[in-house]
């Protein structure tokens, strides 16, 4: 493996129905962990903890339609369920008879719906940083004028002069020396492409979809949970996160000092978490 491979993991590529799925995978032994992203990025989000759980585990982590142009698909309906089985036929055709998931955001979201339908069954499962009332993602004002914006003029408009404003209100960050890392690093080149290739109008029905789900928590099943989110989240993932860890009770972690994006700020106090979890 290359440094560039060491850090970005190989890139593969999968063909299920009319979806030709882009996916990374990073380290060869261990247990199976699959990583499903938040929106609106794809599994650049996840390079620096795949670096960090790779010596122990194979992890795996896909891009979902629509969000970042690598995953190609011909007809596919921007909808919660289809989502949910592309996860299923996903995880199936790798043939394991253990493995582990990890759902950020709302990828978290999506993979709970898989789970309690049944199409997968992991053997632990790390609730990070989601949600499982759709209805809690209702937009503010101010997403709804960016939505109206870039539905207008395009997507690349948007970001010639408001991605930073974009960055800083969707991942909550805690600092200015948090941000300034985020802005500076090699992988905001990546995460921008994500953003920049994203399809606004597939996006946005899946968001109106999610907004009329509730995941039912009795349908969970008797598996080991963890549940992972960040000191300064979003307030409704916060809310929900205390809410699951309480209703399924399993234990509850918290990342200090960050925001909803401690995936990517704080992936080494987060995966040291995940791995406590996973080894025990």
């Amino acid at each position: 493996m290359n440094q560039k491979e060491a850090k970005k993991g190989y890139r593969r590529r999968m063909q299920i129905g009319k979806v030709s799925i882009f996916y990374r995978e990073l380290g060869n032994g261990g247990v199976p962990v699959f990583l499903f992203p938040g929106f609106p990025f794809s599994s650049t989000i996840f390079q620096p903890m795949m670096q960090e759980l790779s010596p122990r585990y194979k992890t795996i982590a896909l891009d979902f339609p629509y969000w970042s142009g690598r995953t190609v698909v011909g007809r596919f309906r921007p909808k919660v369920s289809k989502y949910a089985k592309l996860v299923a036929k996903f995880v199936k055709s790798f043939n394991y008879e253990k493995y582990y998931v990890i759902g950020y955001s709302m990828g978290g979201f999506i993979s709970q719906y898989a789970l309690t339908k049944g199409y997968i069954n992991p053997e632990k499962f790390v609730l990070m940083s989601t949600f499982m009332d759709g209805s809690a993602l209702a937009f503010s004002r101010i997403q709804k004028e960016i939505i109206k914006f870039v539905s207008r003029k395009g997507i690349s408009s948007y970001f010639k002069g408001y991605a930073s404003f974009f960055l800083m209100m969707y991942f909550t960050v805690s600092s200015v020396s948090e941000f300034k890392y985020f802005e500076e690093s090699f992988r905001l080149k990546d995460l921008m492409t994500d953003f920049l290739k994203m399809d606004i109008v597939k996006t946005v029905k899946l968001l109106e979809n999610i907004q009329k789900i509730k995941i039912n928590m009795n349908k969970f099943p008797k598996i080991e949970y963890l549940s992972v989110y960040a000191e300064k989240d979003h307030e409704y993932v916060i809310e929900q996160m205390k809410y699951m860890a309480r209703k399924l009770n399993i234990d509850s972690v918290l990342v200090p000092g960050s925001g909803h994006a401690h995936a990517f700020f704080n992936y080494k106090i987060a995966s040291r978490y995940i791995k406590l979890f996973f080894d025990r």
